[in-house]
């Protein structure tokens, strides 16, 4: 958890006030963005004596054995049973982690929904029921994608508080921190003078297309990190560039004319504002649309078309430039 921006601090203020306040948490983000980091540092804050974190990748689970895999189960319950003491169990007193939780099989998701509801559960094959306190937090990299297969309700459970883990195209700023936090974790001495941490290399990081975000910063550095600084930046001017930015609207309709009709000049905010949401978030229409409290269909329908005379030649822009 290194940083400095303005996105990255937004993301401590919110942990921090997610710590005290015992609800279920949803972490909504990009892969590689470091939601895990984001858990552990909620995890630091709101258990400071220890308690136990338990962590499941929902992908990984098997529809069959999900459900034993979470509440445990009994010697004999099924085809190769064994007594085992479920997730929930060990999480006990402290949190329970469900990463990729959009991936979670359906047939937990029922009994999942109780148990965040009360605590209680019954491991496969046992009879009796049993109750612990455990905190949940969740992970997905994106509420949309979780689809109508989903149980909507249990969505709603364990959103309590969502929290965006921002994509590192909104924390450019971060970039030379985080290159000397790898570079450190590389055993790097003087990781601030090494040539990936020059300006040059810098200006060019800033530049560079991120869908991977940490976890691609972090490969890169760990491949770069051995390499002259002369091989780094022949590296460096290879990687593909982040998406140009949107089109700069016609002077006439950014505002240049004092005696736009009303309706042209809130169309002109408007479409001011969707350039900068979609500035401020890499170019990524999803997140500009959550940033601006639109549903992601309206946002495209506004894209389509650009305020004022230019409209035509401006929407079509827009719309043939690239989809996140």
């Amino acid at each position: 958890m290194v940083g400095r921006s303005a996105a990255f601090q937004e993301l401590l203020r919110q942990l921090e006030q997610a710590a005290g306040d015992g609800l279920p948490l949803l972490l909504v983000g990009e892969t590689g963005t470091g939601k895990e980091l984001a858990v552990d540092y909620l995890h630091q804050l709101a258990f400071p004596t220890g308690a136990p974190l338990v962590a499941v990748n929902c992908a990984g689970l098997s529809d069959n054995l999900a459900e034993a895999e979470l509440f445990g189960s009994v010697r004999g319950a099924f085809t190769g049973a064994v007594d085992r003491e479920g997730l929930a169990v060990r999480a006990d007193g402290g949190l329970l982690f469900l990463d990729e939780f959009g991936a979670l099989p359906a047939p937990v998701q029922a009994r999942l929904l109780r148990f965040l509801e009360s605590g209680v559960f019954r491991p496969v094959g046992e009879a009796r029921e049993r109750q612990v306190c455990v905190r949940v937090a969740a992970a997905t990299c994106e509420i949309g994608r979780l689809g109508g297969a989903f149980r909507q309700d249990l969505l709603h459970r364990v959103a309590g508080r969502v929290i965006e883990v921002p994509a590192l195209a909104r924390r450019l700023d971060d970039l030379p921190l985080l290159c000397r936090a790898f570079l450190l974790e590389m055993g790097i001495p003087q990781p601030a003078r090494h040539p990936l941490c020059a300006p040059a290399s810098q200006a060019r990081l800033r530049r560079v297309a991120w869908p991977g975000n940490l976890r691609q910063l972090r490969h890169l550095v760990q491949r770069l990190a051995p390499l002259t600084a002369k091989q780094i930046q022949a590296e460096l001017a290879a990687l593909p560039e982040g998406a140009p930015p949107a089109p700069p609207l016609p002077a006439s309709i950014a505002g240049g004319e004092p005696d736009l009709p009303l309706r042209e000049a809130v169309a002109c905010f408007e479409w001011t504002r969707i350039q900068a949401a979609l500035a401020e978030c890499g170019q990524d229409k999803r997140l500009a649309a959550n940033r601006l409290g639109i549903s992601l269909p309206t946002l495209y329908a506004r894209l389509k078309r650009a305020p004022g005379p230019a409209g035509e030649r401006a929407g079509a822009a827009v719309a043939g430039s690239s989809v996140c």
